[in-house]
């Protein structure tokens, strides 16, 4: 069995694999995981640069600068701004980021949360009784409400206007600490973002990916089992990359597609549904086929 993909996808060149029966450290590995970092890494080739390049090549990272022109206009760049505390040893560095795309995709989550439970309170005022209190106490208890519900005196769910208001003032806004002053602004936010990604990176694979626990003996099952995830790591960020979206909604769309047995006195069909508007726009993006109506007779 051999574990890789194509060389030249997504312009990482991964063309090794671990083959049945080895069990040392392949040689082409250390190459592979410096390509694959590249999945997680926010290391730009130039930052000033304010029409994109002609002949970019593959895999080149650049920040836009604001008032850039061509297929970078109209791109938002992440806004930053320092300020010092204190002097000498003791002094500390804040990088306050906004980012004006990110506060736009907050605002209007929170909106829709909060339309959620505007009909949850109001399906709760025609409950009374031991229902009513179980159903406040959930929406109190829970991570997606709870910060938004406060009880008036008479115990009754409402929308907390002022924890609301707060949210608001800090969407899409992030800070960064430091007292390394060899570190431009840009510099500090870039590697806040990085380490994130990398963080995000590891928490996919260790809990989305089931990286752990390993339950294999054999180095070379070890081995194929932590490339098998890194892989499934790896094709999540290139159907993100195509899609323009999180992994997350690329699957709540995809998994909308079922494959149906149907049974009859006079054979079997495998009948797959028609995909929904959603899921063949993320079809298209990552340029597969839509699968036939019919995919099995017997």
């Amino acid at each position: 069995m051999l574990l890789g993909v194509p060389a030249g996808a997504c312009g990482l060149r991964l063309n090794y694999g671990w083959t049945l029966g080895e069990s040392g450290w392949g040689a082409g590995m250390d190459t592979n995981l410096k390509r694959l970092g590249t999945v997680v890494s926010l290391s730009v080739k130039d930052r000033d640069l304010a029409t994109p390049p002609a002949s970019p090549v593959n895999g080149d990272r650049y920040l836009i600068p604001a008032g850039a022109t061509g297929v970078w206009s109209g791109k938002t760049p992440l806004e930053v701004k320092e300020v010092t505390v204190g002097d000498g040893e003791r002094r500390r560095r804040y990088v306050v980021c906004y980012n004006p795309e990110e506060a736009a995709r907050q605002q209007q989550h929170r909106e829709q949360v909060l339309k959620e439970l505007q009909a949850e309170i109001e399906g709760l005022r025609a409950q009374r009784g031991a229902s009513h209190s179980k159903r406040v106490c959930a929406l109190r208890a829970s991570g997606r409400y709870g910060r938004h519900v406060r009880l008036t005196r008479g115990d009754a769910p409402r929308i907390n206007q002022a924890a609301v208001a707060t949210a608001a003032r800090l969407d899409g806004k992030f800070v960064v600490h430091s007292n390394d002053d060899t570190l431009t602004a840009a510099d500090l936010a870039l590697g806040y973002k990085q380490l994130q990604r990398v963080e995000i990176a590891w928490r996919s694979l260790k809990s989305g990916l089931k990286l752990r626990p390993v339950f294999h003996w054999a180095p070379h099952r070890i081995h194929a089992h932590v490339a098998l995830t890194v892989l499934a790591l790896l094709l999540e960020r290139v159907a993100e990359q195509a899609c323009g979206d999180t992994w997350r909604n690329i699957k709540d769309d995809l998994r909308r597609i079922k494959l149906a047995q149907l049974l009859s006195p006079n054979g079997t069909v495998w009948q797959i549904t028609e995909p929904a508007p959603g899921a063949l726009k993320r079809l298209k993006s990552l340029k597969i086929q839509k699968p036939p109506p019919i995919l099995h007779l017997a």
